[in-house]
């Protein structure tokens, strides 16, 4: 477009049976202030999620699943409405900001399993009422970062009982990329955990929907931590193109007891990286849902960004 106006937009395709699916995941359009700030318009990663917003593409995430603790509505992935964004030094470290309005999430009430739980896969307006959200990073040295992310919302819909009760999300996070010359390669460590809450309420208060009169304060947390390590002071490719990592992610059970239990996961990865934007992976995870059989598998993936 030109120098002031980016459109930014990420196309999925990805066989499917005997198919193709193309998916549009985002697209938004920004327009660029000033060397601090920039306005944009569209449906983009959200920035009170830092894992979607900068990890969540296939070629970029090292492992072949998602941490299930920043998913699942615990915290929003898409956003459709509009954000205002940039950075600014102070002295020898740096700050990055984002704030953003949008329709934001969905309060399900419906079912035992889901109730009190968010839905930000909802991309209609439930209400008058917008979502007003943001992220502020730290960036204390080179490599380092610490973040702060949250949203707050009215998720219920307009006319019902459910219509003022206020949701908050939060999210804190670091990321650490180190080089070491000890260790002959490269260190990064990323770590994020997110806690949900919706105020009080009485689910099926009537009975009507077979689980009810449930009271219920929804709260819901989840993250991960991540370590990877690349040798790439090596001499010899093969090696210098490896990649080693280790991921624990959590999520808590569903907030009415009546769904999904808490779930662990432990997971060991190895990538190949054919180029900077190519990568072969294989990663093994044991999953320990709390209360069921042990769901542990093996993962094969092979990634390309352009």
């Amino acid at each position: 477009m030109t120098p002031k106006i980016l459109f930014d937009g990420r196309l999925e395709i990805e066989p499917s049976g005997g198919g193709t699916n193309v998916n549009l995941v985002n697209a938004q359009i920004s327009y660029l202030l000033n060397d601090y700030v920039a306005l944009g318009v569209g449906e983009f990663f959200s920035p009170s999620n830092v894992f979607v917003e900068r990890f969540e593409p296939q070629w970029i995430n090292k492992l072949p699943d998602r941490p299930i603790g920043v998913y699942h509505g615990v915290l929003p992935n898409i956003s459709v409405g509009a954000q205002v964004r940039g950075g600014f030094p102070i002295g020898p470290t740096r700050v990055d900001y984002a704030l953003y309005v949008a329709n934001g999430p969905t309060l399900n009430t419906f079912s035992a399993r889901t109730a009190g739980t968010l839905d930000f896969n909802s991309y209609t307006d439930n209400n008058d009422d917008k979502a007003i959200g943001g992220r502020v990073g730290f960036l204390p040295i080179p490599g380092v970062e610490v973040g702060y992310g949250f949203e707050t919302s009215k998720p219920g819909f307009q006319g019902t009982t459910f219509a003022d009760l206020r949701a908050l999300v939060q999210s804190v996070d670091l990321e650490i990329t180190r080089n070491s010359d000890l260790l002959k390669g490269r260190i990064s460590l990323f770590s994020q955990y997110a806690w949900s809450k919706v105020d009080h309420a009485v689910y099926d208060p009537d009975g009507s929907l077979g689980f009810g009169p449930l009271p219920l304060t929804a709260k819901r947390d989840g993250g991960y931590a991540e370590i990877a390590y690349r040798p790439t002071q090596l001499d010899i490719d093969l090696l210098r193109n490896l990649e080693l990592i280790f991921r624990w992610d959590h999520l808590s059970g569903d907030p009415s007891g009546l769904g999904d239990s808490s779930e662990t996961r432990w997971t060991l990865g190895l990538n190949y990286w054919l180029s900077p934007s190519t990568v072969i992976k294989a990663a093994y995870e044991w999953d320990k849902p709390n209360g069921e059989r042990n769901r542990n598998a093996l993962f094969f993936q092979t990634a390309m960004g352009f």
